[in-house]
């Protein structure tokens, strides 16, 4: 190995360790509030929470449940603080490569040295955002989500730097894979899909002018617009019809009280709608 990986592979140790570190200080002992204990316990019994069910992470925090350290709560809360400093690991891997894109490549030393600073800078700006603490610390998908994006945006970069290599584009159909299997995680990793779309279409623009490409991803695309579709206007039904309903049954009365448990640092949060 070079004394450039060598380096490489120090800065990416530094990107992946010092944000574990830190999460693993500040890691949630117990159950926190919101969704966490609700997660916590459906991955200690393999059961479903909350729709749409989250399956996969369910199944994943079984898994680090069984882990013989610590409490059950420890143990899933720190599945989110392995996922998150794999996040930060893997931002650092496609900001240098991008970087490395954006100065040309010309292989100078403060050139190299400057791409990996400013991989680090931007790992380090992630980690210490006060969202993406928040859901590393605690039993949430979101730290979970967040890596597969990571993951598959380097995926992406990989592919790109490898174009006309035989076998290279089995990494597409690998992406395909784990943005399928993440929406048993959470639905909005699939949000990565357009900008990946992008770059293939910038990258091979010969695949879209292909039928057997094309009219799959048309049909595709109609089914997952029909079922976005169908899903708000049942949405748009369900909620227009209970406002009616109720403000039928409160007729004479200015305004009617709904009560919504809701996990919260209030046992119940009370909402008032005005049927002036």
């Amino acid at each position: 190995m070079s004394a450039t990986k060598r380096w490489h592979a120090l800065f990416a140790a530094i990107a992946f360790g010092v944000p574990l570190l830190a999460y693993v200080r500040t890691l949630t002992p117990t159950v926190p509030f919101w969704d966490s204990g609700e997660f916590i316990a459906t991955s200690r019994i393999l059961g479903l929470p909350h729709p749409p069910g989250n399956p996969v992470y369910t199944m994943l925090g079984r898994l680090f449940s069984l882990i013989p350290i610590e409490t059950v709560a420890w143990r899933v809360n720190f599945m989110s603080a392995l996922a998150s400093a794999l996040t930060c690991l893997f931002t650092f891997l496609f900001t240098v490569r991008a970087l490395r894109r954006t100065a040309g490549g010309r292989g100078t030393t403060v050139e190299w040295l400057g791409c990996e600073l400013g991989g680090l800078v931007a790992t380090f700006f992630l980690a210490s955002a006060g969202a993406f603490w928040d859901s590393a610390i605690e039993a949430e998908v979101y730290s979970l989500s967040s890596w597969i994006i990571a993951l598959t945006i380097w995926l992406a970069f990989n592919w790109w730097d490898h174009l006309g290599e035989p076998g290279n584009d089995n990494l597409l159909v690998l992406i395909v894979y784990i943005l399928a299997v993440s929406t048993g995680v959470h639905l909005g990793t699939i949000l990565v899909a357009p900008g990946l779309l992008v770059l293939f279409m910038l990258a091979r623009p010969s695949y879209f002018a292909n039928p057997k490409f094309v009219v799959p991803a048309v049909f595709l695309g109609l089914f997952v617009a029909v079922v976005f579709l169908a899903g708000v206007a049942l949405v748009f039904f369900f909620f227009s019809s209970r406002l009616s309903w109720t403000s039928k049954t409160v007729r004479g009365r200015r305004r009617s009280h709904y009560k919504i448990a809701a996990k919260a640092k209030r046992p119940m949060v009370t909402f008032m709608v005005t049927t002036r």
